[in-house]
């Protein structure tokens, strides 16, 4: 399936299963980044800025699902929207 959110490129994974707890319906979550190099004191180094908002489509280097009723969510990020839908639908309820 391919999943558009406001401000971000459209991206395609697996259908996410509904929430395991409680049966709600799981939303993807997502974040980008930049590098930039940071001038400290006398010396530069690279490092890796969330970007917040922007006047451009973003596009998105770490996504995550989290269920839209219980807000339980798949644990650690993943590079992929593919990577974050099987985590979410590998997850049962104990």
């Amino acid at each position: 399936m391919i999943i558009k959110k406001e401000g971000y490129s459209p991206v395609e994974c697996d259908k996410p299963l509904p929430c395991p707890f409680c049966g709600g319906d799981a939303e993807l979550m997502q974040l980008a980044h930049e590098t930039r190099v940071e001038r400290v004191g006398r010396k530069s180094k690279t490092v890796k800025v969330c970007v917040l908002a922007a006047n451009y489509e973003l596009t998105s280097d770490t996504f995550w699902f989290k269920c839209a009723n219980c807000k339980c969510t798949t644990g650690s990020h993943k590079d992929t929207a593919q990577e974050a839908a099987e985590a979410w639908n590998l997850r049962t309820s104990a």
